[in-house]
This record gives structure tokens, sequence and C-alpha cells, in this order.
């Protein structure tokens, strides 16, 4: 049996479509082990820090009773769909010591070890970097999304990671990708109001464009069917991000036939090539844009330009985006 360890099913996140996907996918028989769903958000857009410890303990509790009531065997595999999850270190414990021959897996998203996510932007590292390194110690394997990400952990962590891409089924796409040929002059910033995604520079870039809209989605509260209406009607997708170890609303705005004005780091180069980013330097701060934001207006000025171009090299690189970033069966294929 393969035990299933989900994340919150939040409807404008990826976490809800993997509740259904994930166990679609998988090859094995597998049971979902759920906490209680809530909706909360933080301002930037984060899982509400509480509750998820919340939900955590609660599937933590239930895999107590699982074991504790024999119903664990011999071969049975756990997946956790985010491993950063205390529950981990409860299981192997009980594995260990009831000497049953089981596999842990799960997916690393980000961790204290990069300074550019929350927990390393809150120096959570004074403490998490003894957690972080048994979470891995504790897994038989760990799937991240990158190379970009895989090497990360490997400059400071001794890991089972493997790069495998995170699974991602277009299908739900498809019904929105006739709309994409109704384009219009929008710019679309995709991302969670966070520090690390810099909003203030895409306000600031509005001022360059006054032909265009700007919008940001995290100004509104829009359902799944209604976001990806609105990234298939935009012509544009904006991210000045310092912190991205897949990027899901890149590829789910390429897809539906945005082009990307993307900054040339973090997982973008690997996946997006030298073609369809610009400069880092640009956008790597505050101080950075002020220096570097002319730079910037005559690169999207000439990606206006040469719009159709831009826009074929962007479908043809979402080809490889799905073959090598968006796939389950890579995954599964390590757990056999």
């Amino acid at each position: 049996m393969r035990y299933f360890i989900d994340i919150e099913s939040i409807p404008a996140r990826y976490s809800t479509q993997w509740r259904e996907w994930i166990p679609k996918l998988s090859k094995a028989e597998s049971v979902t082990i759920s906490g209680t769903d809530y909706t909360g958000l933080t301002k930037g857009g984060f899982f509400d820090f509480n509750s998820t410890n919340v939900y955590k303990a609660e599937q933590t509790v239930k895999l107590g009773e699982l074991f504790r009531d024999g119903k664990i065997k011999d071969g049975d595999e756990f997946f956790f769909y985010d491993v950063w999850h205390p529950g981990v270190i409860s299981l192997k414990y009980m594995i260990d010591l009831g000497k049953i021959d089981c596999k842990i897996y799960g997916i690393m998203h980000a961790g204290s070890y990069d300074e550019t996510d929350i927990l390393g932007m809150n120096k959570l590292y004074l403490w998490a970097d003894s957690f972080e390194k048994s979470i891995f110690k504790a897994c038989d394997k760990v799937f991240v999304a990158s190379n970009y990400h895989k090497d990360m952990i490997l400059r400071q962590r001794s890991a089972q990671t493997y790069s495998t891409g995170l699974p991602f089924c277009f299908d739900d796409l498809e019904k929105y990708k006739i709309l994409s040929s109704q384009k219009e002059n929008i710019f679309v910033f995709p991302h969670r109001l966070s520090p690390d995604k810099q909003p203030e520079i895409f306000d600031d870039l509005k001022e360059m464009f006054p032909d265009y809209d700007f919008i940001k989605t995290g100004d509104l509260d829009l359902s799944k069917p209604e976001y990806y209406k609105l990234l298939a009607k935009s012509k544009f997708q904006f991210s000045c991000s310092l912190h991205e170890n897949w990027g899901i609303s890149v590829f789910e705005s390429m897809f539906l036939g945005c082009v990307p004005i993307i900054p040339d780091r973090c997982s973008y180069r690997e996946m997006y090539g030298r073609d369809l980013v610009y400069e880092s330097i640009w956008t790597y701060s505050p101080k950075h844009w002020k220096q570097y934001k002319d730079h910037l207006k005559t690169y999207i000025t000439m990606v206006m330009l040469q719009y159709d171009e831009y826009y074929t090299r962007t479908q043809l690189r979402m080809e490889r985006v799905k073959k090598y970033y968006c796939d389950w069966d890579r995954i599964e294929e390590e757990m056999i």
C-alpha cells in the first residue's frame, strides 16, 4: 500500500489539484492521509503558519493510529507531498522501532538552506538546519523540481535527492487554451505578494507602458477557472522573483500563451533557456531596479516588436518543460 500524506487543499493553489491528480497517476494502490482543511493564507500568500501545523499534527496522529492498530505492513510506502513535515520523524521512529520494512519518499519544495525562501529570510536555519538534515536522513529518496534546487541542497546537505520535476496535469488547462487566441494588452503578475517576489517592481514597471493593463493576481480573489481565463487573455507574464525552484505560475501562463518576461536566475534559466530571460541584475533588488530600469524597458519593447517570434519560442519551450519538469512518471520510476 502507498500512503500519500498530502498538503492542505486550497482551491487557488495547486494543492487541491494534487489531491486529485497524484492518486490518479499513481500505479500503486493508495490511501491519502489528510488533515482538516481550512482556507487561510497569510498576507503574502503562504499557508497560514499556525493552521498548517494543526493540519500536519492531525496527519501524524492518523499515521500513529495506523501503526498502533497493526495496519502497516512490510513493503508499504509513504509519500509526503511536502516532506518539510514533522511527521516524517515520527514515521521513521515507528518504522525503525517496529522493525517494519517500509519506505519514505517525498517532495522538498524549499527549506531554510535557501536564503530567499521565507524560512531562510526569517533565519529559521538557526534551528531548522538539524531538523532538515534529519528529514533527509529519514527519507529513502527526496524529489525536487529542478537541478537548480537539487544543487542548492547538495551544497549544504548530504541527501538522496533526485531532480524529477513535479506532477502537473495540463488537461486542466486545455479548455482555457482556446481563449489564448483573444489576447489583450495585459501584463500579469501571477505570484504571491511576498518580499521574495518583489511586487513593487511590477507596480513601478506599469508607468513605462501606459497602453497596457498591469494586473497582480494576488490583489484579486480569483477562482482557479477565473485565474486561468486571465492568464489566457494576457499577452505577457512578468516575474522578478528572487526565489523560484519550480515556478508553477510561469509555466501555467506560458502554456496559456503568455510571453514570459522573466529574469536569468533561479530555476528559470534551466527551464526556459537564455532566449526567454532578461539579465538577472536588472531586478536583483530595488536598488538594481532603479539603476537598470531603462534596460528592462528596452528589452520589453524589443519583445513587443517581435511578439510573434517570442510567442513561438514560448510554445516550443513549453514542450520541453512539460516533458522534463511536469511529470509524475519520473518520480514513480525512482520509487520502483
